[in-house]
């Protein structure tokens, strides 16, 4: 039988210098309707369908992001454990979050129409897998089809305990693998973290003792690190591993709400630092920004100038007009302009040399994110 943890035990298995001119353009909104699904849970091989959690908001409040982009994510919390933990209810809190359910994978694994019919998976474990090389197969099957994962403590552990294997490590799917095998049962804070990166808003505190020993595998982002030096948070690709247990026996403690909130909303506003991304309809540029540390991308898509730029703009909001503009010093000029009660949006990057625009009538269609070419 799996062993409850416990905190003394000792054991615990179980996210420019020229003016330019302006035009506008106008468009529709299309408002998104999303519907709850039950909560699924596992009884030996049979999978049975039960209500939703109805818990009620845990003081979390609506994310300017949230505000942003009328959209709902729907969660599924996959884990081989005694219940879903805190999460469940206080990621339910939240607005832009229209479903939390949880799967128990001790006993057999979810079949893949299970899982995509989620936005978002967060997986942990605390207690030996059902199949642990067919879940991680699955669950690298379920990013290839557009899938975003959220990993947690103890999925690094060891191959026979409670580890996860397949494709998700062999492939380095997971941002993060096992060093040791083990885990630290010593409590760590928060330490050094990238504080304009959307995974850490709102997120000043953080400890926990349950943690795996961990390395960063090649291509992962380091998003945050325990004040021991142990990888805290990492994200690679729609990927985000989160190097702590939030199970039903859980020892944390701080902002681990706004962090796993963070994740869900990074991961299923399209895996991409920017906040909103607009979409030229000649097909010559594409732009993303984001409003909370006035980052943007901006992609030439096509002629001499093809290629992305970068830089750091300031940001000015009313009601009806967002002005991204380039701060003092940049070596090219990129002005934006977002009308959100429109949903339309112009832009222009520019220097000494050239100048490219974007016109977008409809901001409601564009994909999420801005690719690198």
């Amino acid at each position: 039988m799996r062993k409850q943890r416990s905190r003394g035990s000792g054991v615990l298995m179980a996210c420019i210098a020229m003016g330019l001119l302006w035009a506008g353009f106008a468009a529709q909104a299309q408002e998104l309707a999303l519907q709850p699904l039950g909560a699924i849970f596992q009884k030996g091989h049979e999978i049975q369908v039960v209500p939703s959690s109805t818990a009620g908001s845990t003081g979390a409040v609506k994310s300017e992001k949230a505000q942003e982009i009328a959209a709902g994510a729907k969660v599924l919390l996959l884990a081989c454990d005694d219940g879903p933990g805190p999460l469940q209810a206080i990621l339910a809190g939240y607005a832009d979050v229209i479903a939390v359910d949880w799967m128990n994978e001790c006993s057999a694994l979810p079949t893949m129409a299970q899982l995509k019919a989620y936005d978002v998976v967060i997986a942990w474990s605390n207690g030996t897998i059902y199949d642990p090389v067919g879940i991680g197969n699955l669950l690298a099957d379920y990013i290839d089809a557009g899938g975003k994962l959220v990993l947690c403590t103890f999925m690094w552990q060891a191959p026979g305990e409670n580890g996860i294997q397949g494709r998700l490590i062999d492939q380095l799917y997971s941002p993060l693998v096992s060093n040791s095998g083990g885990d630290h049962y010593a409590v760590a804070c928060l330490g050094t973290y990238a504080s304009g990166s959307l995974l850490m808003e709102g997120v000043a505190s953080y400890c926990d003792d349950y943690r795996d020993y961990t390395n960063l595998v090649p291509g992962a982002t380091l998003v945050a690190s325990w004040d021991d030096g142990e990888n805290f948070v990492a994200q690679k690709g729609c990927v985000v591993a989160i190097n702590s247990y939030m199970g039903p026996y859980y020892d944390a403690s701080g902002d681990f709400g706004a962090l796993f909130h963070n994740a869900v909303s990074f991961l299923s506003g399209g895996c991409s630092s920017f906040t909103n991304s607009f979409a030229d309809d000649l097909g010559r540029s594409r732009v993303c920004v984001n409003t909370k540390t006035g980052a943007w991308q901006y992609n030439v898509l096509s002629g001499l100038w093809k290629g992305v730029y970068t830089g750091k703009s300031s940001v000015s909001k009313t009601s009806d007009r967002w002005t991204f503009r380039s701060v003092a010093g940049s070596p090219r000029l990129m002005l934006l302009t977002f009308y959100p009660q429109m949903f339309r949006a112009t832009a222009s990057l520019g220097g000494s040399d050239f100048v490219s625009q974007l016109s977008d009538r409809n901001t409601k269609d564009d994909p999420a994110g801005c690719s690198a070419n």
